[in-house]
């Protein structure tokens, strides 16, 4: 059965000003009212000497069981203090009532009506032409200049069913006492209101693309409005752990925390959009223009936008890019495990999961995608980028521009001169630097990495960085101190670091060029900021699984290969920017080079499997995820292919 729909407030025809008398052109499209509710219309208005005169079409795609088709038009004052109405014969106040966060209103049977008198227009009557109409007045006085008259199409207040392909046409004839004010006609345009669900791309200071933002506003049972926020961004999702009061009108939501961070955003003049910022004093902030949609806020939905429940494995697509696809069904896959976990991210037991792909013998055999995401959206990978990097300094020490046992500070001497000078740093190698053995007093797990960006000069904020351990003793996660290494392989090479990976690591993979982050004196932040789309991430990681080698060509150095997957920390397994890891099925260890990015961003490289599984995610607010999504991976997908 059909569920009931009020064609509005989505289907709201504003006239935003009305004057000197002629037609205004006609306009046309579609609305979506919903998961499955599509209806085409039309509409042209024409202005008279004194009133107006509106046509419209709706047409439904589907049939829809509707309570009701309105149309309503609004009528600019300046100075609107009419207060006192009449309708027709009946005398005195007419019932009014003040709907929680609108307008009041009044409604009647449709006659002639005498708005008493205004400051402005004298006595303003309006008369509708004959026919089963009914009428509404709302009073927006407290909000804005303007009054609306609405009407309906005369059906009774009780759901009916509309036919698909049944078109409805309201001819409505506005007739006033006195000329309107002169000024130009506005086009009629179509109106959605602010409730429905919303989502878009977020920018930063720069225009960039940097997150998602999503947004479901509902009415609440009882009364006003309710907002819920879905924002995937590496800083700012952490805004919504802490706002503290959300406010939402029939116009804006606004989330305020108690540092004085903001997000607001509010309907534009078409409502067609959500249009705002999120801004705060420690950071350059986000902008953003949403528009109607629902796939950021679901796994994957249907053709007419109902929610799937359940996983049916479909082989990938053959594309351009130089992957080869096959097909699991084709071999002794388990294709019921694997169903099993891919089940599990479309009912949320795998949160936040964008994107899974897995590569077996040479052969992408999986490529999913969820929460609206596709095949040509590049993501950003946060930490993974340390492992590009990794095949960016393997590569620089095979054509002798660096090498691992080369120390640090023969490269910046200045540094040596300056106060507090830790003689053991002398002994800090390129190496150990990769292997984050380097001593440093600086985790990136405790925020060290914004400390050192928010300096004037990050690389030498890095170099001055005091000392923790005795550098070859102790791991930390400490990918800041990446930065002078990225800086010397730019100086070395003559190129920047964007450049370089073009030209000799992503451009051979046939990857397209993806920004890479920088501080603000231009030194790359090869630990973070960079993006590939899922397939380009599995092109990555077949190269390695392939000891370097792309389509017959040697990419990166077969040695670095090797010593990238051996462990170059005596306290950890932790290889040159990869981590080092192992699925056990039974008695039998498969062991997993990894590449492992905030948010759930990885790429498993799984020799014994002959396998290289990616996935991308958008958990920055949930910690847990970490380890449900390497387990979704390890016990479900790998395991249907590896045993």
């Amino acid at each position: 059965m059909v569920a009931p729909v009020v064609i509005a407030p989505e289907g709201v025809y504003h006239l935003a000003s009305v004057g000197a008398d002629g037609a205004e052109p006609g306009t046309g499209g579609q609305l979506s009212l919903g998961p499955d509710k599509v209806v085409a219309f039309s509409a042209s208005a024409r202005i008279l000497p004194q009133g107006l005169q509106l046509r419209y079409s709706l047409t439904p795609k589907q049939d829809l069981r509707v309570n009701s088709a309105q149309v309503t038009c609004n009528l600019p004052t300046e100075d609107w203090q009419g207060c006192h109405y009449q309708w027709g014969g009946l005398q005195g106040s007419l019932p009014v009532q003040m709907q929680s966060g609108g307008p009041m209103v009044v409604t009647s049977v449709a006659h002639p009506l005498d708005l008493g008198p205004s400051q402005a227009l004298g006595g303003l009557r309006m008369g509708l032409e004959p026919g089963a109409l009914a009428g509404g007045l709302f009073d927006y006085r407290r909000w804005s200049p303007q009054w609306a008259a609405l009407v309906t199409h005369g059906e009774p207040w009780e759901p009916w069913l509309w036919k698909a392909g049944e078109t409805k046409t309201f001819e409505l004839k506005f007739s006033f006492n006195r000329h309107l004010v002169e000024g130009p006609a506005i086009k009629v345009f179509a109106a959605t209101g602010i409730d429905g669900d919303w989502q878009g791309t977020v920018l930063d200071e720069l225009g960039q693309p940097c997150g998602r933002l999503a947004v479901s506003v509902q009415p609440k049972a009882g009364g006003g409005r309710g907002a819920h926020v879905v924002l995937e961004h590496e800083v700012f999702s952490g805004f919504l752990a802490q706002a503290l009061k959300r406010t939402v009108d029939e116009r804006s939501v606004s989330l305020r925390a108690d540092d004085g961070s903001e997000l607001a955003m509010t309907l534009d003049k078409d409502g067609q959009a959500l249009v705002g910022a999120l801004r705060c004093s420690w950071r350059p902030g986000i902008t953003f223009k949403l528009v109607r949609g629902s796939a950021f806020l679901n796994p994957r939905l249907k053709a007419d936008q109902s929610p799937v429940r359940h996983y049916r494995y479909q082989p990938p697509t053959q594309s351009q890019d130089g992957l080869s696809v096959g097909d699991l069904r084709l071999g002794r896959a388990d294709l019921t495990r694997l169903q099993a976990g891919l089940d599990g991210v479309l009912n949320g037991s795998f949160p936040g999961v964008h994107s899974l792909l897995l590569i077996h013998h040479g052969k992408l055999v999986l490529e999913e995608y969820f929460y609206g995401y596709g095949s040509t959206d590049a993501h950003p990978l946060y930490s993974a980028t340390k492992s590009i990097f990794s095949a960016l300094f393997g590569i620089a020490q095979g054509q002798g521009l660096v090498k691992l046992n080369q120390k640090l500070y023969d490269f910046y001497p200045e540094a040596r001169s300056q106060p507090a000078w830790d003689s053991r740093k002398d002994a800090i190698t390129l190496g150990m630097l990769l292997g984050m053995n380097a001593g440093f007093q600086c985790d990136d797990m405790a925020n060290c990495h914004r400390d050192v960006f928010r300096a004037p000069d990050a690389v030498q904020a890095a170099l001055a960085l005091p000392l923790d351990h005795d550098p070859g003793s102790h791991w930390t996660y400490n990918g800041t101190s990446l930065l002078p290494v990225s800086a010397v392989i730019e100086k070395k090479s003559g190129l920047s670091i964007a450049n370089y990976a073009q030209r000799y690591l992503e451009g051979p993979l046939g990857i397209a060029p993806h920004p890479w982050a920088q501080d603000r004196h231009g030194a790359t932040a090869v630990d973070t900021g960079h993006s590939l789309t899922p397939r380009e991430m599995a092109k990555f990681g077949l190269m390695m699984l392939n000891k370097g080698v792309w389509k017959g060509k040697q990419i990166v150095p077969e040695t670095w290969v090797q010593a990238v997957s051996q462990k170059q920390a005596p306290d950890f397994d932790y290889g040159y920017l990869f981590w080092l890891k192992t699925a056990w099925f039974g008695e039998k260890p498969y062991p997993i080079v990894e590449a492992n990015g905030f948010g759930g961003q990885y790429i498993f490289i799984v020799p014994d499997a002959d396998a290289v599984g990616v996935m991308t995610a958008g958990n920055y607010q949930m910690g847990e995820a970490f380890a449900a999504e390497e387990d979704l991976f390890e016990s479900y997908v790998l395991r249907a292919v590896a045993q």
